[in-house]
């Protein structure tokens, strides 16, 4: 298969960088697992849904795949004009339903009770700053390390935020993550980071923060700070929409914060908050 124009008609139409890397390295997958057939079919397909139930992949990862074979047949089929490539329809992946992981209080406390003890070191007001506004903001590790200075409105406590599909959203900044992203841009990445670039949140050599670093310096911190299981950036995501959850957000804010574009996919937190959970069993139930 040729997808070269494929993925570029993905940039055009506005994708994150990280999804075209992933759609691509899916399609380079299922190309090795069909290049002894001479065309795609249902069949075909199904063999590679179980090859991929074979390997244990996740059921999220599995879809993912499925996705990016999806679009780039419906791409060739408009591209071609004809009904060869409509070979997708009716597969089904079936999911497994996992609840959102989240960050219990106790590791919280102990997270933001560890960070002022680092801020001497190498870059440590950077990554107090990265997780404080992780947390205090709820936004995607992919939107953070995306994060440039014009995106941030101290007048209005709020960051412009570029989410998927490049949909543009205004997230609430609290005063403790403003307050950990003014220290780190004022002292030290504007002083002693030569910063090439107009990205908030930059390595030591004045460049971008990789997705791939923000998640490792998170789950250093975290383990630094005595959290016995490993902690990755989309946990303080998931934690931070719980807790609003908890102390009586609804669900319309929690949606517009998080950049949700159904509230069907905000709900999942329902099934996590255990004080919502208790407060409507005590509500409801008289005995």
């Amino acid at each position: 298969m040729c997808y070269t124009k494929f993925l570029d008609y993905l940039k055009i139409m506005g994708y994150s960088p990280l999804t075209i890397t992933s759609y691509g390295f899916d399609l380079k997958e299922f190309d090795r697992f069909i290049e002894h057939k001479d065309y795609i079919d249902r069949v075909g397909i199904r063999e590679y849904l179980t090859f991929l139930y074979d390997k244990g992949l996740a059921s999220s990862t599995i879809h993912r795949k499925v996705a990016a074979i999806k679009a780039f047949l419906k791409f060739a089929e408009s591209a071609r004009s004809d009904d060869v490539f409509d070979v997708l329809v009716g597969i089904k992946v079936h999911a497994k339903y996992h609840l959102p992981k989240v960050i219990y209080q106790v590791d919280l406390d102990r997270i933001f009770d560890y960070l002022p003890t680092q801020e001497t070191f190498k870059n440590g007001l950077r990554d107090e700053a990265l997780i404080e506004v992780l947390y205090g903001t709820g936004i995607r590790v992919g939107e953070l390390v995306s994060m440039k200075i014009s995106n941030v409105d101290y007048a209005n406590h709020r960051l412009k935020v570029m989410g998927k599909g490049s949909k543009e959203r205004y997230v609430p900044l609290g005063r403790k993550a403003e307050f950990a992203l003014k220290r780190y841009c004022f002292e030290e990445r504007n002083e002693k980071i030569p910063a090439f670039s107009d990205y908030v949140f930059l390595n030591s050599y004045g460049r971008r923060l990789s997705s791939q670093r923000a998640e490792f310096i998170v789950a250093d911190i975290c383990e630094k700070a005595g959290v016995s299981k490993r902690v990755y950036p989309h946990m303080f995501r998931h934690t931070m929409a719980t807790n609003l959850l908890d102390n009586g957000a609804d669900l319309i804010s929690i949606k517009q914060i998080l950049g949700h574009s159904s509230v069907s996919t905000t709900m999942i937190y329902t099934h996590v908050s255990s004080k919502s959970l208790l407060d409507s069993y005590h509500k409801f139930f008289t005995r």
